[in-house]
């Protein structure tokens, strides 16, 4: 005799990603019990009515994310957070190498 598992909930990602935004109190967050990675550093598995469910949110910029357990942390490695990315010291718009020797030869 087999368990039959009941369904998970079937909630699409646009209504779990709504219902974060609403603070809505029937979802929560928590880290799997058997993470290793530092990626779970900034995400935590997301839960409908205490049930875990196939999703992931992200702790900087609050997106939720598809993922299974057996894909592991691909998707936590592919995520492109707004939050995470520093601004760049770099000017936009850089002065050429032809530049500085047009400038030096004229000073000359």
């Amino acid at each position: 005799m087999s368990i039959v598992k009941p369904p998970k909930s079937t909630l699409s990602k646009v209504e779990i990603q709504a219902l974060v935004t609403l603070n809505d109190p029937s979802i929560s967050f928590a880290k799997p019990a058997n993470v290793r990675s530092e990626v779970w550093t900034n995400y935590s598995q997301v839960y409908y009515k205490n049930e875990g469910l196939d999703y992931i949110i992200c702790s900087q910029c609050k997106v939720v994310l598809k993922w299974m357990s057996e894909n592991g942390t691909r998707v936590m490695s592919h995520h492109n957070c707004t939050k995470q990315k520093s601004a760049s010291t770099t000017p936009v718009r850089q002065r050429t190498i032809s530049s500085y020797c047009r400038q030096s030869s004229l000073s000359k």
